[in-house]
């Protein structure tokens, strides 16, 4: 993160994020949070001004990465449980929203798009984060298989 506030040393801050990329790859992949490393170097990618191909794929594979931890699906339930089951249900949305902020805008724009119906996953992620990416994910997995909530709902 230190050497990509110095732009001489981006090339050198990619190489690094890379390694350490390798090494984790190299680990069981559900145990490392491989997915930080993956926005690292989508931020370094934006900084050469590559914003197009690699900052796009590498924010799909941290989103990816994230989603295919263990721990995810228990942050979810423990932080996002009332969302997911409002969207999911057609429960009250927007009492569930209350609690986001300004920070959860592209959450918000994702989640109208739900409930104006659409359902295609990586449109609806493609703007959104390693963190929020999962939330949209489950809705959508919840609607399509509303048997999938069952786990959310159990308290």
């Amino acid at each position: 993160m230190l050497l990509q506030k110095h732009r001489q040393r981006l090339i050198e801050a990619q190489e690094l994020a890379e390694e350490a990329l390798s090494i984790k790859n190299n680990i069981e992949k559900n145990t490392v949070t491989i997915w930080i490393t993956y926005d690292i170097l989508a931020g370094i990618a934006d900084k050469q001004g590559n914003a197009q191909a690699a900052t796009k794929e590498y924010r799909r594979l941290a989103r990816e990465a994230k989603a295919n931890f263990a721990g995810t699906r228990y942050d979810l339930k423990q932080e996002h449980r009332e969302l997911i089951l409002a969207v999911a249900q057609d429960g009250n949305v927007e009492a569930a929203l209350e609690d986001y902020g300004e920070d959860w805008e592209n959450i918000k724009t994702a989640i109208q798009q739900i409930l104006a119906g659409e359902r295609n996953a990586e449109k609806l992620c493609e703007p959104l984060n390693f963190e929020e990416a999962p939330i949209i994910t489950a809705i959508l997995e919840g609607i399509a298989q509303p048997e999938s909530l069952n786990w959310f709902e159990d308290v």
